[in-house]
């Protein structure tokens, strides 16, 4: 059977004999990356570029069973969408020319696609530009994938205060969480929409919340505002990590103090390495109230701990000795006002709802990356609370296969993309380009060395999740300039390598 797959045509540059820049759709509607991908609009007059952006089957519109697509979700897997983009560049050379080249561009699983396809379809794209494409965060890799590099690189791109405090709040909410008024202050503290209702709920709730937004802010930790990490819902302050970090750089020296005296001794905040990111940029220093809620906290009711056993439900936290009051609530606040930079962009929160997402719109999106996870894309992620500022959280196939047995009726095949794809065994690849940003978390699954002259990897400094892929700003670091340069001579080349081919 065949189902109706929405692209986007754009021949305004194109005169007829330019390539085709084909975008690679991932894990969402592909107007987002249509009207983000800049190095594709800005380049596509120069080489008189056909563009093409192609969305992900089951995202946006590329439904293939209409409203039942969920009741048939076994046909969304990359290569199965590695097909449909290869049949829509047969597709589209056939009505052209069967020698037009063509470029595939992507970021991040976009960017697995743009590189996949190049391995697999090596006759349908003459080259790939893979940005932030986490190809070796699978199991199956010699040496092994080092799960716990996305928490750490996350960690690197805070300030030490920052980290400190991070750390601390996770024994502060286990703890609080375990009576009911600690639970009914814990919802005032961070201005919940509900109190939780148990212990469980109320651990689990919050440290995904918390840890999702340090997630997104450290991948979109861009230097100018943008709404492309909240997949286009409201706009980020530029440096988000940094004017989160602010809320913990104010704490009184005596509160950072208390915090590394109860912190565990072999974690320790100011040993970890930086991203290479100035601290504080102007931003953090004129929007000191960026996504906070306004309003006052309700009656805070101090909890006393003594006679606590404290079931430690993610996993583990270390156990230290308990803070001050005073200095748990600046703690927690300060998370809260950290976390509200990414969940309130808005500005318009009266309070969290922590099942909620920053574009609820997006939440089917979420669903369906699940599904992907579940079947393929299980990328292995942990965190050990020593090297990052998490809590202990190693990785767990056993729980994985469960949880989407349970979820999808489906077993995991956690070996398959390196199977598949061929991971790091690069040799035989060839016309790829794959960049990463220093302050991105997944740098750590991505290629960081060159493997041949025509398989490059390109480490920018100071640049988030695939920047370079985007409309150039005054704001751009010099290293993403100079890597949009090294990626446009590459394509060149490739270019003329497939023209003479042709002849």
């Amino acid at each position: 059977m065949t189902y109706q797959q929405r692209y986007f045509y754009c021949d305004q540059y194109w005169n007829e004999q330019g390539p085709i820049f084909f975008y690679t759709g991932n894990e969402a509607d592909v107007t987002l990356y249509l009207n983000a991908t800049g190095l594709m609009w800005e380049n596509a007059p120069s080489f008189h570029a056909l563009l093409v952006f192609a969305e992900h089957r089951y995202f946006g519109k590329s439904l293939p069973f209409g409203d039942s697509s969920l009741k048939y979700i076994s046909y969304l897997t990359p290569d199965q969408a590695l097909a449909d983009y290869a049949t829509l560049i047969y597709f589209l050379r056939s009505s052209i020319s069967p020698s037009i080249p063509v470029i595939a561009f992507g970021g991040s699983y976009g960017g697995m696609l743009a590189s996949w396809l190049r391995i697999k379809y090596s006759s349908a794209v003459d080259g790939a530009i893979a940005a932030s494409a986490p190809i070796l965060s699978f199991l199956g890799e010699y040496p092994p994938f080092n799960s716990n590099s996305f928490s750490d690189i996350e960690t690197a791109d805070a300030t030490p205060k920052c980290r400190s405090g991070i750390r601390a709040s996770w024994d502060i909410i286990t703890a609080w969480a375990q009576t009911p008024q600690g639970r009914a202050n814990l919802s005032d503290v961070f201005r919940l929409c509900s109190v939780p209702p148990d212990a469980d709920t109320a651990v689990s709730t919050l440290f995904d919340w918390a840890s999702g937004a340090v997630a997104y802010m450290a991948m979109g930790d861009y230097p100018y505002s943008t709404s492309y990490i909240t997949n286009g819902g409201c706009m980020m302050p530029p440096w988000p990590m940094n004017v989160g970090c602010a809320y913990f750089d104010s704490m009184s020296d005596s509160t950072y103090m208390e915090i590394l005296s109860r912190l565990p001794s072999d974690f320790n905040s100011t040993n970890i390495e930086n991203s290479g990111k100035e601290s504080h940029g102007e931003w953090g220093d004129r929007y000191p109230e960026f996504g906070v809620i306004n309003g006052e906290n309700g009656e805070i009711r101090e909890v006393i701990k003594s006679d606590i056993k404290v079931k430690n439900d993610k996993n583990s936290v270390s156990p230290s000795k308990p803070f001050r009051f005073s200095d748990e609530l600046t703690i927690l606040q300060a998370l809260r006002d950290f976390s509200g930079v990414f969940y309130n962009c808005s500005g318009t929160l009266t309070c969290f709802d922590t099942n909620g997402s920053v574009n609820n719109a997006t939440l089917l999106d979420g669903l369906l990356w699940d599904y992907l996870y579940c079947s393929v894309i299980t990328q292995p992620f942990s965190s050990n609370g020593i090297t990052d500022m998490f809590w202990s959280d190693p990785f767990n196939l056993t729980d994985v296969i469960e949880s989407c047995q349970s979820s999808w009726g489906i077993t995991p095949r956690p070996y398959w993309a390196t199977i598949n794809y061929g991971g790091k065994r690069l040799m035989g690849a060839s016309n790829i380009v794959f960049s990463n940003g220093v302050l991105d978390p997944w740098h750590g699954s991505g290629v960081l060395t060159n493997v041949s002259e025509s398989v490059v990897a390109v480490l920018i400094p100071q640049a988030a999740h695939h920047l370079d892929l985007m409309f150039s700003n005054q704001l751009d670091p010099v290293s993403v300039v100079e890597a949009r340069k090294l990626e446009v001579t590459m394509i060149k080349k490739w270019i003329e390598k497939s023209e003479r081919e042709s002849e």
